[in-house]
């Protein structure tokens, strides 16, 4: 499949296809956006409304249910899959939702919902309504995401990191933190995509991409290994993710995809710029590992 397949993944935001097309034709330039996990809906895009409007049922249905802490309630006012910061699962439907409610929604939330005045919601077109300028959600039809992080979902996300990291390679371990992971559908790879939690000396690319072939130990050296750098654009905060390999080779994945019909892929462009897109989905490196036990002793071989 060539690159120009890629052009599909973004005919919904034309700046997205415009960046992918200065990236394959050019190295890998552009501003460093912040890491991926703060990026999912960004603040700085909201407008403010000129006058306060109250906030229609679909915001009273969802501050009703926190309130009175109705977990089922809540959850059928959930858009799914609702994403949760890598590594965490996202939750995919009503019935998970229920079990999982206490702990996404703690008491520091309950208090803001119940507390939030009319000038604090905000109407921002296509995005719908929001608490904050996004620090906290987004309401359309139906709640669609969740920006706010629970105490408990911390604690998760530093004990599940360290799980992950701690099963790469040694090499691969200090200063990183997990961002997210993908499979290949038709070639079985793995991908994996890392942040810096400290600075080195290539602040403009703070991420790392990790491939490993079908068959390739997880605990081992990747097959291919590049660096590289997040761009956020449009209205839609449309996130693109652009590596530079030592070698001359690249990669370029668009994270976000505006509907279902929008191919999900990861492109690789080699040296020669003969390029491959392969179908991806989402995924959890956890469930790759053959065995939690001992994971850090064999990746020291």
């Amino acid at each position: 499949m060539k690159v120009t397949d890629l052009q599909k993944t973004a005919t919904a935001c034309a700046m997205a296809v415009a960046v992918l097309a200065v990236f394959l034709t050019s190295s890998c330039g552009g501003d460093n956006a912040g890491v991926a996990a703060d990026a999912t809906k960004d603040a700085a895009t909201v407008g403010q409304t000129a006058a306060v409007v109250a906030p229609p049922k679909e915001v009273a249905e969802i501050v009703s249910a926190v309130t009175r802490n109705d977990a089922r309630r809540f959850a059928s006012a959930v858009s799914y899959p609702l994403e949760r910061p890598y590594p965490l699962r996202d939750v995919d439907d009503s019935v998970k939702m229920a079990i999982y409610y206490p702990v996404m929604v703690d008491d520091s939330l309950r208090n803001v919902l119940r507390n939030a005045s009319a000038e604090e919601w905000s109407q921002n077109g296509w995005k719908g309504w929001t608490l904050q300028d996004g620090r906290y959600l987004w309401i359309d039809d139906k709640l669609y995401a969740l920006n706010y992080i629970s105490v408990a979902e911390k604690a998760m996300i530093n004990t599940l990191a360290r799980e992950e990291i701690g099963s790469l390679h040694s090499d691969m371990r200090e200063g990183w933190t997990p961002v997210f992971c993908l499979r290949g559908v038709d070639n079985g790879a793995v991908y994996r995509v890392d942040a810096r939690s400290e600075a080195d000396d290539d602040a403009e690319s703070p991420y790392r991409l990790a491939v490993y072939e079908h068959g390739v130990d997880l605990h081992g050296r990747p097959s291919m290994s590049m660096r590289g750098h997040l761009e956020v654009d449009g209205s839609a905060g449309m996130r693109t993710f652009m590596f530079n390999g030592r070698d001359g080779s690249r990669a370029c994945y668009v994270y976000d995809r505006l509907s279902e019909d929008d191919p999900h892929q990861i492109v690789l462009i080699g040296v020669s710029g003969d390029s491959v897109a392969h179908r991806v989905e989402r995924a959890y490196w956890r469930d790759y590992l053959t065995s939690r036990v001992g994971a850090v002793a064999r990746a020291d071989k």
